[in-house]
């Protein structure tokens, strides 16, 4: 097999250089990383608020079914003489 020349590479590196775009890498990982961090508290803040939401909800609808059942026995009441008291002792 013949021979026809060498061909070699010589790699350098620059130390400033590389410290430079590390620090630049690590720099851009945290502040992905606080982005992250303030999104997941916002998401938790969220969340908080559906919570609250939801019980709100339930309240006024406990409220309400309090309020037709109160307006049901005195419609009763008024249909069959009986007083409120004496109705809601039957259930």
């Amino acid at each position: 097999m013949a021979s026809v020349g060498k061909l070699g590479v010589e790699v350098t590196a620059n130390d400033a250089e590389l410290r430079a775009v590390m620090k630049r890498a690590a720099e851009a990982t945290t502040s992905a990383f606080g982005k992250m961090s303030k999104a997941g508290e916002s998401f938790k803040t969220i969340l908080g608020g559906i919570g609250v939401a939801a019980i709100a909800g339930g309240l006024l609808a406990f409220a309400k079914n309090t309020f037709d059942a109160a307006a049901s026995l005195d419609d009763m009441a008024e249909k069959t003489g009986a007083s409120v008291e004496n109705l809601s002792k039957l259930d």
